[in-house]
């Protein structure tokens, strides 16, 4: 079997600031590269959570189901990703769930599968549990967790240390990390291929071009299918003009959300305080434009 794996996808309706092209209809256009491929091989995609940017984005759902819908043999197994989960409860309605009851896409953490002498299991984000598993088959291990075998300045697991954890898994697919990698011993292989759908312009986007991987249960190899999309440049803006664009974007937010207070800097300081939306660097442009007041302005 020829098996299609992927990692994050963050499919999303509303265009992030940064990005200059039409990223609404190439992320299905992405999503359909995807599932032809997998049409053509072993009619199997394997996909590794935060399929969704927001667990209940019903116009992005509708999309998908329309989409998966044009590959009624593709079978699409997937986990639960933070992104995925609404309040990160399990039970709550969201999109992930109304896919799983429509039968559309299967989630593997609630058990294996078994797809002849091979099978799949998996871990969503924040389980510890392991479903079931033959140990005397070979079986790949989906899991939504830091895994990464790049340095970084969050909490997360060595990929070389996961694959000794776990050494009954000869194949190893991690969600969560947007730093592809493919790390492999003479009896595993555990590999990343980042997010599909890129958001943000930081230093991995200017050479991470989206892929996904081939498995290929027979010859126990991975290799990487390119997808067709724009180069770093056509993508996203510059740095400079990014500032300016979220600049203007807080200001047009600040307005939405006015408070009960009388004194405008108050409200500033207030909303960026909260504020999860505007950069870094268009926070320090407007502190230092507060900090500059003499005087003090009220409405």
């Amino acid at each position: 079997m020829k098996l299609v794996l992927v990692s994050d996808f963050h499919l999303l309706s509303k265009r992030p600031i940064g990005r200059v092209d039409q990223i609404l209809s190439t992320q299905w256009d992405k999503l359909r590269f995807i599932l032809e491929t997998a049409q053509n091989l072993s009619k199997i995609v394997i996909q590794a959570g935060d399929l969704f940017d927001k667990p209940r984005d019903w116009s992005v759902l509708d999309k998908f189901i329309s989409i998966k819908n044009e590959y009624p043999d593709v079978k699409f197994y997937s986990i639960y990703g933070q992104h995925d989960l609404y309040f990160r409860e399990f039970n709550a309605v969201c999109n992930m769930s109304i896919l799983e009851k429509l039968n559309i896409i299967k989630i593997l953490s609630r058990k294996r599968k078994l797809l002849y002498r091979f099978q799949i299991v998996g871990c969503s984000f924040g389980e510890t549990k392991i479903p079931y598993f033959d140990e005397r088959l070979e079986t790949l291990f989906v899991v939504h967790a830091p895994i990464t075998n790049s340095n970084i300045n969050i909490e997360h697991s060595s990929a070389e240390l996961f694959l000794k954890k776990h050494p009954k898994f000869k194949y190893i697919l991690c969600g969560d990390i947007h730093i592809p990698f493919l790390l492999q011993n003479k009896k595993q292989i555990i590999m990343n291929t980042g997010c599909i759908v890129r958001h943000t312009r930081d230093e991995i986007n200017k050479t991470y071009k989206p892929f996904f991987y081939i498995l290929d249960t027979d010859k126990g190899n991975v290799s990487i299918k390119n997808i067709p999309c724009l180069d770093y440049a056509d993508a996203f803006l510059s740095r400079k003009e990014e500032s300016s664009i979220t600049l203007n974007q807080f200001l047009d937010d600040l307005i939405e959300k006015q408070t009960q207070s009388t004194n405008v800097l108050s409200n500033i300081m207030q909303f960026l305080a909260t504020d999860k939306t505007t950069s870094i660097e268009a926070k320090a442009v407007i502190h230092k434009l507060l900090n500059d007041q003499s005087i003090e302005v009220t409405e």
